[in-house]
């Protein structure tokens, strides 16, 4: 099952990137929380007219001690909740309906980790459903 997830994650997905195509604008608070931790606060903007977002992926490009903190109404993720030692968050919707529509925004990612993150990467991946068997 999890290479049906990965495979569906890599066809749906949407590199942030500055520029020519209109992209998801994401935002975020940083807090100082002292003895060299910080907590993120996540807003997302979906500025994609004709599709939905539906989650994204944070790239921390090392191993991070990572406590997910909450996630919105509607929302799971790889890897988010509990304290975890790992490169990347996940976050997606669990249903169609609470994916972001176009023009509207969501916030409520929060985690704390062990170093100051500041500027990361990012890639989003959009509305688009499949069901998947595993064979």
């Amino acid at each position: 099952m999890k290479k049906y997830l990965m495979l569906f994650l890599l066809m749906n997905v949407l590199v942030f990137t500055s520029g020519v195509h209109a992209v998801p604008i994401i935002s975020y608070t940083e807090k100082d929380l002292g003895n060299g931790s910080w907590q993120y606060d996540y807003s997302f903007y979906n500025s994609i007219n004709d599709s939905y977002l539906s989650g994204v992926w944070l790239d921390f490009y090392n191993d991070v001690d990572v406590t997910g903190l909450s996630l919105p109404t509607g929302w799971d993720g790889l890897v988010w909740m509990g304290t975890n030692t790992t490169s990347f968050l996940e976050a997606h919707s669990i249903d169609m309906t609470y994916d972001i529509a176009p023009g509207n925004y969501l916030m409520g990612y929060n985690f704390e980790v062990n170093y100051r993150l500041g500027d990361i990467d990012y890639l989003s991946h959009r509305g688009v459903f499949s069901t998947f068997t595993d064979d």
